[in-house]
């Protein structure tokens, strides 16, 4: 039969357990997910361009001859990836290779050349969010480097306060574990070894629920595989549990040695 001691053990062991697991498996998966985002962009950027249809609509008076000499005039820039004149003879659709357009001049530049092509009459494509994208892409590239180091600071003292509530509530029993003589090392090992596992499990959870989350979008998505850097994806899952084994081991043994200094005044201070 378990004494009521025990159990009150037990249950604090399983709050203390629960309160990191749940913290570090938060905390890693906002960085994966950040770290996918800032990795990703370029994909995302180079997915929706190369899904960008320009049409060009010709004058209604050439003849199919003419309709494509002005295909095979518009043909001649490297930014096209596909060209195919229609059925009428009266429009071309234009696809456009991703890897040739690195910015919004060069965009401008090459819808500036269609126009002056002598038999075309109207250039259409959706200017507006084309032209929102490639402008904001370097902003936006910025903004998610910084937004990656934001999190992972904000992350890392997170983790930090919740170990130190944790650690910070056994200060009496770690002084009078002191007083009996017990070393530091052996107050550090009580410690480590729960936290240990627990960040371990942690990593490791957030990295299943993150391939599970993958697969779903792929499934409902498959376009998705094209946006993914999948050796960034890789790379992440491999470091989620790292990460967050390597953090809480560094501020458990911060804390420790921060707890096994105070004296009786401090202790009761806190």
């Amino acid at each position: 039969m378990i004494s009521k001691k025990q159990t009150y053990k037990l249950n604090q062991w399983k709050i203390s357990f629960t309160t990191l697991f749940v913290s570090t498996t938060l905390v890693l998966a906002m960085f994966a997910i950040s770290l996918l985002l800032r990795f990703s962009f370029n994909n995302i950027k180079d997915y929706f361009i190369s899904n960008l249809e320009i049409e060009v609509e010709l004058v209604s008076t050439l003849t199919p001859i003419e309709s494509f000499q002005v295909r095979n005039e518009i043909e001649k820039a490297k930014i096209i990836k596909s060209i195919a004149l229609d059925n009428s003879q009266k429009q071309i659709k234009i696809g456009l290779n991703s890897s040739q357009l690195k910015d919004l001049e060069a965009l401008d530049k090459y819808v500036e050349q269609i126009k002056g092509v002598k038999g075309v009459n109207s250039v259409l494509y959706p200017e507006a969010i084309t032209k929102y994208i490639l402008s904001a892409s370097d902003f936006i590239k910025k903004t998610s480097t910084l937004l990656v180091f934001i999190i992972g600071i904000i992350g890392y003292l997170f983790l930090y306060i919740i170990i130190r509530i944790l650690i910070y509530s056994k200060r009496y029993p770690i002084y009078n574990m002191k007083l009996v003589g017990a070393t530091k090392k052996y107050i550090y090992n009580t410690f480590i070894i729960k936290n240990l596992w627990c960040s371990l499990a942690a990593g490791l959870f957030t990295s299943v629920i993150l391939s599970l989350a993958a697969f779903t979008l792929t499934l409902t998505h498959p376009d998705t595989l094209l946006v993914i850097d999948i050796k960034t994806f890789y790379f992440v899952l491999l470091l989620t549990p790292i990460l967050g084994v390597i953090v809480n081991v560094i501020n458990t043994r911060i804390l420790v040695n921060k707890t096994y200094k105070l004296n009786r005044k401090q202790l009761n201070s806190i």
